[in-house]
C-alpha cells in the first residue's frame, strides 16, 4: 500500500475516502458509528453451552470471564494446573457459581463433551494442550473477544512493547476532561465484560491490547476503531516463537481495520515507520519526538500539528514523568485528544500534571540524599535501555529475573558503559554478571540473587546526590507472581531503609 495520506480527512486537507475537506468530511465521526454499530454482529450465544475456561489464575484473571459466562447461562468446567488451595482467592468469588473444577495437568478428557474453550493468554500456540483443542476442532475464544464481539462503544487499543499504561492514563484523562464517557481496561484493570450493558455507543474505550490477547483477536473480525501504536520491539520471544511472529501478532490490530479506522503510531521506532508506510488502512496520524516530517511532533518545545499549528505549549522539562520515551507517550496521548477535540488549553495542562503509572520509573523517596526509583514494569530490554537514558548521571542498577530467551548482548553492553554500579537478581543473575564484568571488569557489581540483597548492596555504596533503579530488563516470574508483586517488594525496602536512616539519626 502507497503512504497513507489520510490524516488529512482529520486535520484539514483533502480526504482520500471522500475527497472533501474537513468542513464537510464525515469520517472523523464515522469511525465511532462504524464499529459502535458492529457489537453483536458476530457474537455467538453461549446460553447452555458446555464451556471449559483454561486457566483461572492465582490471582482472579480469569474469574471475571466465568461469571460473565455463568450469567449468560453457560455450564462451566474450570481446568487450571495449580491445586485448589492455591486457587482459594478465586474459587472464593465464585463460590455462588456451579462449576465443575479440574485441578492438575491439562489432560486430554477434560474437553470430553465441552462446546467451546476460552483461552487464558499465557497459553502459547505451541502449548499441547492447545494443538489437541484445535485437533478435536472445538471452537476456542478468549475474554478479550468477546468483549470486542458485544461492546457497543468505540475501541481505542493501545499496543505496543514498552509505555501502553502511560499512554492510556493519559488519554483517559484528557478524554475526560472533554466530557468523553470513557472505560479504561484490557490488559489493566479488572474485566471489562459486567460493564458491558452500560457501554453505549457514544463510549470510548481505551483497552491496552497485549500480544497475546492480539494473536487471538484474528480468531474475530472486530478491531480496534482507533489503533495507537507506541513502539515494537523484541519481547515474549519465548511465546511467540520468532521477532517475526511478535511483529505479526502486534499488527492484528490492523488487518481487517478498513478505510474507516484511525491508526496513531510513533514513526520515531523503526519498525512503526515500516508499519505506517505499508499496512494501514484508513486513516493514518504519525508523531514524533524526532522530526517534524510527521503529522503531531515536538518543535522548540511545543508539540505541534502540522496544519493546525501549536497544540500544546509543553516543555519537555516541564513534565513529571522522566526520559525521552515519556515524551513520546505524551505525544502520542496529545494526538488521541487532539482527535477528539483537545486543544492546548486541555492538552497542556493535562500533561504536565500527570504523575506517572506506578511501577514505571516511579519515583519513591529520597533518602540521605539518594534517589529511587521504581521501574518494576520494565519487564524487556527496550525499557531499560529508556530507563538508563532518563537521567542524566550514571545510577546504581538492579537489574535480572526470568529468562525470557531472548538477546541479551545490547543491554548487559549498555549497562556496562552507563551505570555506576549494578546488582543482578534472579534467574539471570550470572547471565548479566558475567556478560557485564566482560565488557567492564572495573565497574562494581555484585550477583544478589535477590531483591534483598540487591538493594542492600546498592544503599551502602551509593552517596547522597546518587540514584538507585530497579530496572529489571525482564519479567518477575521466577521469583515473583506479577511485575507490581516486585515493585512493591523494592518500595517497602526504601520505606525500611529511610526508617532506619530516621532511627540512626534519632540515637
Amino acid at each position: 500500500m502507497a503512504r497513507n495520506k489520510s490524516y488529512d480527512a482529520v486535520m484539514g486537507y483533502r480526504c482520500n475516502i471522500c475527497s472533501h475537506r474537513t468542513g464537510a468530511c464525515t469520517h472523523r465521526n464515522a469511525v465511532m458509528s462504524d464499529y459502535s454499530s458492529h457489537g453483536g454482529r458476530e457474537a455467538q450465544s453461549f446460553k447452555g453451552k458446555h464451556v471449559l475456561v483454561l486457566g483461572l489464575g492465582k490471582f482472579g484473571g480469569g474469574v471475571g470471564v466465568t461469571q460473565y459466562l455463568v450469567k449468560e447461562g453457560a455450564r462451566i468446567r474450570v481446568s487450571d494446573s495449580a491445586t485448589r488451595e492455591e486457587l482459594s482467592h478465586s474459587i472464593d468469588q465464585l463460590k455462588d457459581c456451579d462449576i465443575e473444577y479440574r485441578f492438575g495437568p491439562h489432560l486430554p478428557e477434560i474437553l470430553d463433551g465441552i462446546d467451546c474453550v476460552v483461552v487464558n493468554p499465557a497459553f502459547a500456540p505451541h502449548n499441547p494442550f492447545i494443538a489437541e483443542i484445535a485437533k478435536r476442532g472445538i471452537p476456542q475464544t478468549t475474554e478479550v473477544n468477546i468483549f470486542f464481539e458485544r461492546c457497543k462503544g468505540t475501541i481505542i487499543g493501545v499496543i505496543g512493547t514498552n509505555g501502553k499504561e502511560t499512554i492510556v492514563r493519559l488519554a483517559d484523562a484528557l478524554l475526560s476532561k472533554l466530557g468523553k464517557k470513557v472505560v479504561v481496561g484490557g490488559n489493566i484493570g479488572a474485566s471489562l465484560l459486567d460493564l458491558l450493558d452500560t457501554i453505549t455507543s457514544d463510549t470510548l474505550v481505551l483497552f491496552e491490547l497485549s500480544s497475546f490477547q492480539l494473536h487471538r483477536l484474528q480468531w474475530i473480525t472486530r478491531r480496534p476503531g482507533i489503533a495507537v501504536y507506541c513502539n515494537i520491539t523484541p519481547d515474549h520471544l519465548e511465546w511467540h516463537g520468532t521477532l517475526e511472529k511478535y511483529i505479526s501478532d502486534k499488527c492484528v490490530a490492523l488487518r481487517g481495520q478498513g478505510e474507516r479506522g484511525v491508526t496513531i503510531l510513533n514513526v520515531d521506532d523503526p519498525i512503526l515507520r515500516r508499519v505506517s508506510d505499508h499496512d494501514v488502512e484508513g486513516i493514518c496520524i504519525r508523531t514524533s519526538t524526532h522530526t517534524t516530517h510527521a503529522d503531531i511532533y515536538v518543535e522548540h518545545g511545543k508539540i505541534v500539528g502540522n496544519t493546525d499549528g501549536k497544540i500544546s505549549d509543553l516543555s519537555p522539562t516541564d513534565l513529571k514523568i522522566v526520559g525521552e520515551h515519556n515524551l513520546s507517550n505524551a505525544v502520542l496521548a496529545a494526538a488521541i485528544g487532539f482527535y477528539f477535540g483537545a486543544d492546548a488549553s486541555i492538552i497542556g495542562p493535562t500533561l504536565t500534571s500527570f504523575r506517572g503509572v506506578p511501577y514505571a520509573l516511579e519515583y519513591v523517596d529520597t533518602v540521605e540524599g539518594i534517589q529511587f526509583y521504581n521501574d518494576s514494569a520494565a519487564t524487556n530490554p527496550e525499557a531499560t535501555y529508556a530507563a538508563l537514558a532518563s537521567f542524566p548521571t550514571p545510577i546504581y542498577l538492579i537489574v535480572g529475573g526470568y529468562d525470557k530467551h531472548i538477546e541479551w548482548t545490547g543491554i548487559t553492553t549498555a549497562i556496562a558503559q552507563k551505570v555506576k554500579g549494578v546488582a543482578t537478581i534472579g534467574q539471570l543473575t550470572d547471565t548479566f554478571a558475567d556478560a557485564i564484568h566482560s565488557t567492564n571488569p572495573s565497574l562494581p557489581l555484585d550477583r544478589s540473587h535477590t531483591l534483598k540483597k540487591a538493594f542492600a548492596w546498592c544503599t551502602r555504596h551509593a552517596h547522597g546526590g546518587d540514584i538507585v533503579v530497579l530496572s529489571p530488563a525482564t519479567s518477575s516470574y521466577d521469583q515473583y507472581r506479577n511485575l507490581e508483586q516486585r515493585g512493591d517488594e523494592f518500595k517497602r525496602h526504601v520505606a525500611h531503609y529511610a526508617q532506619s536512616m530516621e532511627s540512626h539519626h534519632e540515637s
